[in-house]
């Protein structure tokens, strides 16, 4: 995977055609141009992600590169996500909390004298001196050495972990999303085809269909009359030759998105087609069953299955049961064969 800070980010991909339907829907396509590995960033409202989800498409055109991934902030709880990321940030004394939460990490700190130590975090403590309080970070050195810094003489940390690293990264950009619980992300991850080089200049276009108001029409009827001045000495004398008929029919379309439709191809479409709602967005998590040992070392599921096991019909002659077979299987069987299946008299 490429470094995103080596990418060139584009958040700007122009909308370059619109089409709208009378039955509440609406075609988006956009096209631009991208350079490399590029990732384009789309913002849409949270009621609108499971339309794009269901038919976002993207198209190299060019045909010199290749969508890699496409990523998305889905519905999942803020608490759940966070509680991917255990550690703490709180505003009061955030260096420290977030120090004690990752307890043994690799760090590298510069404080304000110059000195500079590198180790893992055992802990902070905390110090009330004169109505002050202080905190003093324990770290030990490759050396084994137990250092001690006091946190408010530090000038620079740097995290030597580099899943810590990203996991920060997280951790700080799902606090800023829960912020927008109205807004949601789409970013598009793409790059350049093998053998191609990497600044060749490719087109790329995007299309999703999302929720939009009906477009609407109003039609309104002129009648004029034509007239011919005639007269003498500057008199008119109007005559009424004849009256003509003007029909002008007004589309009536509300843009209730947040950018202008300029020089964008717009389409009025009169049809219905087939459209409906599917929950993709929120995150679908299905229980599994807990296997159970029995006394005698057998699955409690097996023995269950057993008991749900249609009724059997039992085939019985002079000398007791001599056959058992389930009871669709034998209303299924042509006669020869149920013929053989019987058993012989004894």
């Amino acid at each position: 995977l490429t470094n995103p800070s080596e990418m060139a980010w584009r958040t700007d991909i122009p909308l370059t055609r619109v089409v709208l339907y009378k039955h509440g829907v609406a075609s988006f396509e956009r096209t631009g141009q991208i350079v490399g590995e590029s990732v384009m960033e789309l913002q849409f409202k949270a009621s609108e992600m499971n339309d794009v989800l269901k038919s976002l498409t993207v198209v190299d055109q060019s045909g010199l590169g290749t969508v890699n991934s496409i990523s998305y902030d889905n519905d999942n709880p803020v608490e759940r996500l966070l509680h991917e990321t255990p550690m703490t940030l709180r505003d009061n004394d955030i260096l420290p909390a977030f120090l004690s939460s990752v307890k043994g990490t690799l760090i590298t700190v510069q404080t304000g004298e110059g000195t500079t130590v590198k180790g893992t975090v055992m802990g902070v403590t905390k110090t009330d001196k004169r109505d002050q309080t202080f905190h003093d970070l324990a770290i030990i050195t490759a050396q084994n050495e137990i250092v001690s810094v006091r946190l408010d003489q530090v000038r620079n940390l740097r995290l030597e972990d580099e899943i810590l690293q990203k996991d920060l990264t997280t951790h700080l950009r799902t606090l800023c999303s829960s912020r927008k619980k109205d807004s949601r992300k789409l970013t598009i991850y793409t790059s350049t085809a093998p053998g191609t080089a990497a600044d060749v200049k490719r087109r790329i276009s995007l299309a999703y269909t999302i929720v939009s108001p009906c477009w609407k029409v109003s039609y309104r009827i002129i009648l004029q009359s034509e007239r011919d001045d005639k007269g003498e000495g500057g008199a008119k004398a109007d005559s009424a030759e004849g009256t003509t008929c003007t029909i002008q029919g007004w589309a009536i379309v509300d843009n209730i998105s947040d950018e202008d439709w300029n020089n964008v191809e717009l389409v009025l479409m009169a049809g219905n087609p087939h459209s409906f709602e599917f929950d993709l967005l929120t995150p679908k998590y299905k229980r599994r069953r807990t296997e159970v040992e029995s006394d005698d070392d057998e699955p409690r599921h097996a023995v269950a299955n057993a008991a749900r096991m249609r009724p059997r019909r039992m085939i019985e002659s002079r000398a007791g049961i001599r056959n058992v077979m389930p009871t669709n299987m034998l209303q299924q069987m042509p006669p020869q064969i149920m013929q053989q299946q019987m058993p012989q008299q004894m």
